[in-house]
């Protein structure tokens, strides 16, 4: 009986030794990029279609889904990210869903080790948060599963595809609220430097429209101090985007003429796109 065991035992070992490492069906894939201050990471299996019908067949409606395939989806971020309403201390999250036709329940799971293959696997013990949303359909096919950010300067939109459908949710940072209490302390710091005045001109009224007689301002105070094509560029992209195309060609105007006379490098292509520019304002 031991010979026996030792003939299966040698057996089981060759067959072992005889097996080829295959493409994994299902590759893992890690994403990982700053959301204005934050950084984000994304680790999910990513399986195939293969012709099969996916949501309502491989993937059941009313069923937990880790949200990909071998070990559980997660999310991570280092930073404190609003989320469904709720905000969310920085950490590593397994994301999971249950999709339905009309609607999908998001669910963030501070467990991560576990693998979650089978909806009756599934423990709500450690779930720290679940909200709603809509499917859609998208606009072309996916054969595999697709995790990925989008507008992702500052907020960003996790959207997760497959097949014909997808979701989206967004992921709110405060780099914002950090910016501005950067730009604000360090204008206190140091009032009278123009290229940080033009900074915060550009960041608080040409990326958020946020406050612009303020910006007119604080850009005034800055071609006061000194002059430069860049900051006259912004001051007429705020009277632009405040429908005041008269004020905006006179600034046309005082950058071309301070161009022309100073002359910096490649002066003469500046003046072009100043002219070019004031040919569209309307």
């Amino acid at each position: 009986m031991k010979s026996f065991y030792t003939v299966c035992l040698i057996i089981l070992c060759h067959i072992a030794s005889a097996q080829v490492e295959l493409p994994d069906p299902s590759p893992e894939a890690s994403y990982s990029q700053h959301v204005g201050y934050t950084r984000m990471n994304l680790r999910y299996g990513r399986p195939a279609a293969r012709g099969r019908m996916i949501f309502g067949g491989l993937v059941p409606y009313g069923k937990v889904w880790r949200t990909g395939a071998g070990r559980c989806t997660i999310v991570q971020f280092d930073a404190p990210v609003t989320i469904g309403g709720r905000d969310m201390p920085p950490g590593a999250y397994a994301l999971l869903t249950i999709p339905n036709t009309n609607h999908w329940t998001v669910i963030l799971n501070a467990d991560t080790t576990k693998v979650y293959g089978r909806p009756a696997d599934y423990r709500t013990t450690t779930e720290v948060h679940r909200f709603e949303v809509k499917p859609e359909k998208t606009a072309r096919y996916y054969e595999s599963l697709s995790l990925t950010l989008d507008g992702a300067r500052y907020d960003a939109e996790l959207i997760v595809a497959w097949e014909n459908t997808q979701i989206r949710f967004s992921l709110l940072t405060h780099s914002d609220s950090v910016a501005t209490a950067r730009l604000e302390t360090a204008l206190k710091q140091t009032p009278d430097n123009p290229d940080l005045l033009g900074q915060a001109a550009e960041y608080w009224a040409l990326h958020y429209n946020k406050d612009m007689p303020r910006q007119l301002q604080v850009l005034d105070r800055a071609l006061a101090i000194k002059k430069s094509a860049w900051l006259y560029r912004l001051k007429m992209d705020i009277y632009i985007r405040q429908g005041k195309p008269a004020d905006a060609q006179k600034i046309a105007k005082e950058a071309i003429a301070f161009v022309r006379e100073t002359k910096p490098e490649g002066w003469e292509r500046t003046i072009g796109l100043f002219e070019e520019e004031s040919k569209q304002i309307r």
